[in-house]
């Protein structure tokens, strides 16, 4: 079969996803499901005592329906399709950390390594998507990726005069997470004067964040 083929995701609110049987293939879950369209025994054949099978989907419909969050699935199959889709992402990053949840739940081994590459890379760039990376990698608890992302986030808020993370907005703090915002917070009041690229330097976080497991 085409590996490039699409199939539809039918999510709640009748919400559709596309993604092509390629990235499906790459979940044992998905693949059992569409296990060439087949599905464990339910009774037996009088003829040769094997186990019958049942059609799970029907391959002419080429659909699957699921319980996700359509917003959250397409942006795991977006990084699981082409990498450079979401090399200046827009999604929230209680978006990103959804994806790691379903990964986990149709079982893609592949995507969390996928992910956190590029968690780094988006906050190489250094502009605002640093400190949505420094909220997502401090939900992880991976240390080593917050100081990061809040360092090239601090130089990109001195360039353009950011206003101190005590006085944000309860949109802007629920946007980051309020955990992250509080180290940001803490970090802050020890930059006697406070300055963006030096919050980095002063970030106090857990010494259990620096190990090598992420979550």
């Amino acid at each position: 079969m085409d590996d490039e083929q699409e199939w539809t995701l039918r999510c709640p609110g009748n919400k559709l996803v596309v993604v092509t049987r390629k990235v499906l293939l790459l979940s044992p879950v998905f693949r059992d499901m569409m296990d060439i369209g087949e599905s464990p025994t339910v009774g037996r054949n009088d003829d040769d005592q094997r186990p019958q099978k049942k059609s799970r989907i029907d391959k002419a419909q080429e659909e699957i329906l699921v319980e996700d969050d359509p917003t959250t699935l397409k942006c795991m199959f977006d990084l699981l399709t082409d990498l450079k889709r979401l090399k200046r992402p827009v999604s929230k990053p209680s978006t990103w950390l959804g994806t790691l949840k379903i990964a986990d739940k149709y079982d893609y081994s592949v995507y969390e390594p996928i992910f956190i590459g590029c968690l780094w890379e988006w906050a190489a760039e250094g502009n605002r998507s640093a400190l949505d990376v420094y909220g997502v990698a401090v939900e992880l608890k991976h240390g080593a990726l917050a100081r990061y992302a809040a360092r090239k986030y601090g130089g990109h808020a001195l360039r353009t005069n950011a206003p101190r993370p005590v006085t944000w907005s309860l949109y802007s703090v629920e946007h980051v997470g309020f955990r992250a915002w509080y180290h940001l917070v803490q970090a802050g009041e020890e930059c006697k004067p406070f300055a963006w690229d030096k919050v980095a330097d002063h970030l106090v976080l857990p010494a259990e964040w620096d190990g090598t497991n992420s979550r």
